[in-house]
């Protein structure tokens, strides 16, 4: 019967003791389980936000590089056509010497004469 007594006791003890305090800790951690939710609930709004703003400054970018590309094309375009006016001013500088030498030997003959 002693048993019985010191086991009724304990198992009162713990009732009375550790039972409330199990069930503080159970409502600690369902508190923080809460918590815990919201806080990875923030993160990825969070995230989504810094991918959209990624996004957004990947599009901007890219249309800015677009531009670029395009006046850079334009400029190289631009080169391209003065080349070949050079080529044609050389073509008809070579012409006009050609012309002035024959010039000048037609003027030699004629100064012969």
């Amino acid at each position: 019967m002693a048993w019985l007594n010191i086991y009724q006791g304990l198992k009162q003890a713990i009732q009375d003791v550790i039972a409330p305090e199990m069930q503080k800790l159970n409502g600690n951690i369902t508190a923080l389980s809460a918590e815990i939710g919201a806080l990875r609930q923030r993160m990825d709004t969070f995230e989504k936000y810094v991918d959209q703003r990624f996004e957004g400054l990947e599009r901007s970018n890219e249309e800015r590089f677009k531009a670029v590309n395009q006046r850079f094309d334009y400029v190289d375009q631009q080169f391209k056509n003065l080349d070949k006016r050079i080529d044609i001013l050389e073509h008809y500088w070579n012409q006009s010497l050609d012309i002035r030498e024959r010039l000048e030997t037609l003027e030699g003959r004629l100064k012969g004469r």
